[in-house]
C-alpha cells in the first residue's frame, strides 16, 4: 500500500537502527489485561517475565555446571553462563508472552474456584520439587508448584477432556481485552494477533475532499487505529541497548519533524507507523519494526513514516500554492486505485492513505498539463558493410527506391532490416558517436550520407514520430513529472527532523534512520 501511494516518489534508502527505549515505565498497579473482569496489572506482567528470565538463567547455569572441563586445557573453560539481566524493562515480545500465560492462569484460577475444587498444597520435599528449589529457590519454586497443582486439579476433573481442549474453549468464551500498547488478543494466537471486526466499506466522501483540500492537515487527521495508538512514557535511564535501534515518545504534540514551519508531529508519524505494523500482525506476518518497548518501533519503520509525510506535506502545500482543488472525482479515482481493501486495515488510515492519494494524482495531471512530452529523434537505418555498398544504396534511394523496401533487402542490421531499417526513437546518447552526431545534425524527413562505425556503413533518416510515439512520450511524461518536481522542490525544502530518528537528505528525497 505504501508504494501505491507514493510510487513516483519514493526512493531507496540505508536505514540503520538506533536504540532508545524499552518497556517498564508504567505503573505497576496498571491494568494492562481484563480476563472476565479480573484485572492483570503491569507489575504482574514484570514479575512473570522475570520469573522467566530466572527460570532461563537456572537452565543456563545447570547447563554450564554439567559441561565438563578438560583437565588438560583448564582456561579453555568460560568463566560462566550467559545469564540475563531485565531491570525491569520487558523485551515487548517476552511481556506478551508473559500477559498470554497470566489470562491461562487467571482462567485456570477461576475454573477451580467455580467447580470448588480442592487443590492439594505442594510437598517441597518431594524430589521434584528440591530438584526446582535447588535451581530457583523456595519462593519461586512455590510459586511454579501451585500453579502446576493448580491445572493438575482441574485436568482430573475433566471427564476425559483434555487440558489442552479446555483451556481452548475457555479462551474462546471468556471476555479479554487487551491494553493496545501491549497488543492484540485472539483466542486461538494469543497476544500479538487479532480477531478485527470488519469495519465499514471505505467511500470516497467528503472526508476525503476535506482532508486532500486541507494544507497540512491530513496528515494529523482520520480515526486512528482502533484503540488509537499511545505511546507510552520512556524512562531516560534505561541504558540503550545495542542494535537494533527503536523510537518511542510520549509526547503526542511535539515534532517528529519541521517542514518550512510546520511540525509533523510524533502523533503523525506514530499513527501511521503502528497502522502498517499491525496490518502486518494481522495478516499473519510477524513484523519486526516493533521496539522491546511498548509503543516502540524500529527507527528504520519510523524515518519511512517521516519521510512519506514530509512528501505528503510538500505535495499539499503545492496544490494549495497553485490554486487547485481535489475533487469528489480524484478521491473516488485514488480509492480505485487501491484496489480491494483488506478489512483489517485502520479505516481511519485508509481515509488517509485516500487523500494522499487524490492530492497526488491532482498535482500529476497539473504538472502533466503545463509540461511538453519530450520525443527524442526517431529514426532508420540501413547498415552494410563496405563504402562501396554504402554508395550503392544512396544511389537507388536518389533514384526513388523506397527506403523501408531497400532496408528489408540489403541491411545487415537483423534486428531493424526486418523492420524496414526502423529503430524507433531514442535519446542520441543510445548511438555510437558516429551514429548520434550524424542523426544529430538531421530534420525531420532529412538523410544522411555513408556514415562509417565500428559496426560498418550507415544511410541514416530521421522520420516522423508516429501517433504510438507520441502517446509513448506522453506516457513518460506522466512518469518523470512527480520525480522531476520532487528533485525541483523537495530538494529545496526547509526540513529538520527528531536526531533520534533520523536525518533528512534532500540529494535522495529520504530520511536516513539514525545509528547507534
Amino acid at each position: 500500500m505504501r508504494v501505491l501511494l507514493r510510487a513516483a516518489l519514493l526512493m531507496a534508502g540505508l536505514f540503520v537502527m538506533l536504540a532508545l527505549a524499552g518497556c517498564g515505565s508504567t505503573g505497576r498497579d496498571a491494568a494492562v489485561a481484563t480476563v472476565n473482569g479480573h484485572d492483570i496489572t503491569h507489575g504482574e506482567v514484570i514479575d512473570r517475565v522475570e520469573r522467566t528470565v530466572a527460570l532461563q538463567n537456572a537452565v543456563a547455569q545447570s547447563q554450564f555446571d554439567a559441561t565438563p572441563v578438560d583437565p588438560a586445557n583448564p582456561d579453555a573453560a568460560p568463566a560462566g553462563p550467559e545469564l540475563r539481566t531485565l531491570g525491569g524493562v520487558a523485551p515487548r515480545s517476552e511481556y506478551r508472552a508473559a500477559v498470554d500465560e497470566l489470562i491461562d492462569d487467571s482462567l485456570v484460577a477461576a475454573e477451580v474456584e467455580a467447580r470448588k475444587l480442592t487443590v492439594a498444597e505442594v510437598d517441597p520435599t518431594s524430589p521434584e520439587q528440591v530438584q526446582i528449589i535447588e535451581a530457583v529457590g523456595e519462593d519461586l519454586a512455590a510459586e511454579l508448584g501451585a500453579e502446576n497443582a493448580r491445572r493438575t486439579t482441574l485436568e482430573a476433573s475433566l471427564n476425559g477432556v483434555t487440558f489442552d481442549a479446555w483451556l481452548a474453549e475457555a479462551r474462546t468464551s471468556a471476555t479479554v481485552s487487551v491494553d493496545d500498547e501491549v497488543g492484540f488478543w485472539s483466542a486461538s494466537r494469543g497476544i500479538g494477533a487479532v480477531d478485527v471486526p470488519t469495519f465499514e466499506p471505505v467511500e470516497p466522501n467528503a472526508d476525503c475532499v476535506t482532508l486532500a483540500n486541507t494544507p497540512n492537515e491530513f496528515a494529523l487527521a482520520g480515526e486512528g487505529p482502533a484503540g488509537a495508538v499511545a505511546t507510552p512514557a520512556v524512562d531516560p535511564n534505561l541504558p540503550a541497548p545495542a542494535l537494533p535501534a527503536y523510537y518511542g515518545v510520549n509526547d503526542d504534540d511535539a515534532p517528529a519533524a519541521v517542514v518550512e514551519g510546520f511540525d509533523i508531529t510524533n502523533k503523525a508519524v506514530l499513527q501511521d507507523v503502528e497502522a502498517e505494523v499491525r496490518f502486518q500482525e494481522v495478516s499473519g506476518t510477524t513484523s519486526a519494526s516493533r521496539g522491546p518497548g511498548v509503543g516502540t518501533y524500529t527507527t528504520a519503520e519510523v524515518a519511512r513514516a517521516v519521510r512519506n509525510l514530509i512528501i505528503d506535506a510538500a505535495v499539499v502545500e503545492e496544490i494549495d500554492q497553485r490554486g487547485l482543488e481535489v475533487s469528489a472525482t480524484d478521491c473516488e479515482t485514488a480509492l480505485e486505485s487501491l484496489g480491494e481493501v483488506p478489512p483489517e486495515f485502520d479505516r481511519g488510515y485508509i481515509k488517509r492513505v485516500v487523500a494522499r492519494q487524490a492530492s497526488i494524482q491532482t498535482l500529476l495531471a497539473a504538472l502533466v498539463e503545463e509540461g511538453e512530452p519530450t520525443i527524442d529523434p526517431c529514426v532508420r537505418h540501413i547498415l552494410v558493410e563496405t563504402a562501396e555498398e554504402a554508395d550503392d544504396v544512396l544511389a537507388r534511394l536518389d533514384d526513388g527506391e523506397d527506403f523501408a523496401v531497400v532496408a528489408m533487402e540489403v541491411s545487415t542490421d537483423p534486428g531493424s532490416g526486418a523492420q524496414g531499417g526502423a529503430l524507433g526513437c531514442q535519446p542520441l546518447t543510445q548511438w555510437v558517436p558516429e551514429f548520434a552526431e550524424a542523426l544529430g545534425g538531421l530534420e525531420i524527413g532529412e538523410r544522411s550520407g555513408a556514415v562509417e562505425s565500428q559496426f560498418g556503413f550507415h544511410i541514416i533518416e530521421r522520420t516522423e514520430p508516429t501517433e504510438a510515439d507520441v502517446a509513448a512520450a506522453q506516457a513518460n511524461l506522466s512518469n518523470t513529472a512527480l520525480q522531476t518536481w520532487a528533485s525541483e522542490v523537495l530538494a529545496t525544502l526547509n526540513v529538520s527532523v527528531d536526531e533520534r530518528i533520523g536525518t533528512w537528505t534532500p540529494q535522495t528525497i529520504d530520511v536516513v534512520a539514525a545509528q547507534g
